[in-house]
């Protein structure tokens, strides 16, 4: 069984192998200061709960996914935390990276880049988007591997690493977008 924390309105998967967790059952404060209103669609393991303290044993979840929720949160380190303690295998962060222009938004608490990652977890395997194109290309991936349960690494390193790098030599390097952070634990 898989977990997802911060499924918000789209959850990447909807099936009976994955828990979606969210702090709001019906609707999302965000979508409301942008002028939109999203239900969130309830899976059948919906659990209502925040992300810095999941109502789950340790280890119990094979894969723990959130994308653009920590830089939500009140307290990313103990966010971060939960996510690695529920985690059997592997945990993957998506957020804004801090220079990005998607970073500093007016509903974000954190401001995050690969140095508070690796002060967190050095060992963490962190890729980083450099570009709208990179950042799309980077999450239609991401979610096909959820959806699969296809090791991202493998993936990466095999079919997708050459045309990742095609895209990302034609941008400006100077401009991160987007991290990608994966954790494997060592049981």
């Amino acid at each position: 069984m898989d977990l997802e924390v911060g499924s918000g309105p789209n959850p990447i998967r909807t099936d009976s192998e994955i828990v979606c967790v969210d702090l709001y059952h019906d609707y999302t404060p965000q979508a409301e200061e942008q002028d939109r209103y999203y239900k969130v669609k309830l899976t059948e393991n919906f659990v209502r709960a925040d992300g810095c303290f999941l109502p789950f044993k340790s280890n119990c979840f094979r894969l723990v996914y959130s994308a653009h929720t920590i830089e939500h949160s009140d307290n990313p380190t103990l966010f971060l935390r939960e996510l690695v303690r529920v985690a059997k295998e592997k945990v993957i962060v998506k957020c804004p990276h801090r220079k990005g222009h998607q970073a500093k938004m007016p509903f974000h608490k954190w401001y995050l880049d690969e140095n508070w990652f690796k002060a967190q977890y050095p060992s963490a395997k962190i890729i980083i988007s450099q570009s709208e194109k990179t950042f799309s290309i980077t999450r239609r991936v991401l979610v096909a591997l959820f959806r699969r349960n296809v090791d991202p690494l493998y993936l990466f390193l095999t079919k997708i690493s050459k045309r990742l790098a095609d895209e990302v030599s034609s941008l400006d390097p100077k401009r991160p977008v987007e991290l990608t952070v994966i954790i494997h634990k060592h049981l």
